[in-house]
């Protein structure tokens, strides 16, 4: 290999990471026509869909924690309050991914939920939607949209050192199939495509403009195509630089708001994506 390609090794890091540290410069130096080749992890050939075959290498089947700085791209962190936006330049998903046709039809506006239900900084979650506020808010959101929920099992993502915490014991899946069946489990849309995972994901973001995330990579996915974006956030460096609500909309100028409060966010989905319909 020549020693001009800048080799840029996400070293399997965390997905979000990757997405705001990695994925930016790299498209940065793709659109200066620098001679380049990403080490990446495994699913995730939809976010470098501008680079060919030969700058791509799926290096890695599991992801873990690396320490940003080691990382060989001019952003040593996520967390801050202001965006360096030198040497960055996200792709737009929206604009490449809309285009994308689906098999499935769907007789209403889609609403994607994304949620989460894993270890944290080693302990148990706290960054998720419980099955309560997860009722409250298909019963309010199922007449108007069709509602995707969006909780990947590590089939369809890598698995990385958080793992699952009780996978079944959120019961979030039980709800759905016992009171919500016209609600769709993305783990079962993506059987009936012909795309992987995270190109179904980027597709159904770029043809949807509601979405509800929480804390987390899902946050980070959710804000990359444009339209609303409500986070769940108790707990993060995220809320310590404010960083959803300051610099999250500079990935595709979505609108993000976050909250740590289960009440405040199910009045937002309320004031959002119901009276707005009423």
């Amino acid at each position: 290999m020549s020693k001009n390609i800048n080799i840029i090794d996400t070293k399997g890091c965390e997905f979000g990471y990757e997405i705001i540290m990695v994925l930016p410069y790299v498209h940065y130096l793709h659109k200066q026509n620098i001679p380049l080749k990403v080490l990446t992890s495994r699913g995730m050939k939809s976010f470098y869909f501008f680079l060919k075959e030969d700058e791509y290498e799926e290096k890695y089947q599991k992801r873990t924690w690396v320490k940003p700085h080691l990382l060989n791209v001019p952003l040593k962190t996520i967390h801050f309050s202001q965006l360096n936006k030198i040497q960055w330049e996200m792709p737009n998903f929206k604009e490449h991914y809309q285009k994308f046709k689906l098999n499935t039809t769907f007789e209403k506006e889609i609403l994607l939920k994304n949620n989460k239900y894993n270890f944290e900084w080693s302990h148990p979650p706290v960054n998720f939607l419980s099955v309560e506020v997860l009722d409250i808010l298909l019963e309010g959101l199922s007449p108007y949209y069709t509602i995707i929920y969006n909780r990947p099992n590590f089939i369809n993502i890598p698995e990385d050192f958080a793992s699952t915490w009780g996978e079944a014991k959120l019961e979030d899946f039980d709800l759905i199939q016992k009171k919500y069946p016209n609600v769709i489990d993305s783990n079962e849309l993506v059987k009936q495509e012909t795309y992987d995972f995270n190109t179904l994901q980027l597709i159904l973001g770029s043809n949807c403009i509601k979405q509800i995330s929480v804390q987390g990579g899902n946050s980070i996915l959710a804000s990359l195509t444009g339209g609303t974006n409500l986070v769940y956030a108790v707990k993060g460096h995220e809320i310590t630089h404010n960083s959803f609500n300051k610099w999250y909309s500079e990935f595709s100028g979505a609108l993000v708001k976050s909250t740590n409060n289960y009440s405040e966010l199910i009045n937002w989905v309320r004031e959002y994506y119901i009276n707005s319909l009423i």
